[in-house]
């Protein structure tokens, strides 16, 4: 998934809160399975008959990710992105153009967030990151 809707972003982001998110009827149900089973959320009944969602680490990162600095309902929960080295002309456009960038990052970049960038399977960004990345354009990578 390499973009989030509005209606999930508002879900992850209300399930990231302490507490979580206790699933409603007023909520869309197909955006709630969509949020589980791309495990940005995890689902858990209650003794009540409800369900609580909460944020998963890879949910807090795909909302990270599609915060936009000049939104202003997103200035209180946006990240400060660390400064990247800046691109040079030969770097790759598109997603892996956003791999290199994430991965330039002083800390650098897990797979987990590769796979939010891209919205690609694990096992694609690593078959990416040996072959286009490394093998085809013989970029370093550690």
């Amino acid at each position: 998934m390499s973009k989030l809707s509005r209606a999930q972003r508002d879900i992850i982001t209300q399930a990231a809160a302490d507490g979580g998110l206790t699933v409603t009827d007023t909520l869309d149900r197909k955006v709630v399975e969509q949020v589980v089973w791309h495990k940005f959320c995890q689902s858990t009944d209650q003794e009540d008959g409800s369900v609580l969602l909460v944020a998963t680490e890879t949910g807090r990162a795909a909302i990270a990710a599609a915060v936009k600095p000049t939104d202003p309902k997103a200035a209180d929960t946006a990240v400060d992105p660390a400064p990247t080295p800046a691109a040079t002309p030969s770097d790759p456009k598109g997603k892996l153009g956003a791999m290199v960038a994430l991965l330039r990052r002083p800390e650098g970049a897990s797979v987990e967030d590769l796979v939010v960038a891209t919205g690609w399977q694990p096992n694609s960004v690593r078959g990416a990151m040996s072959g286009s990345l490394k093998k085809k354009r013989g970029l370093d990578i550690v």
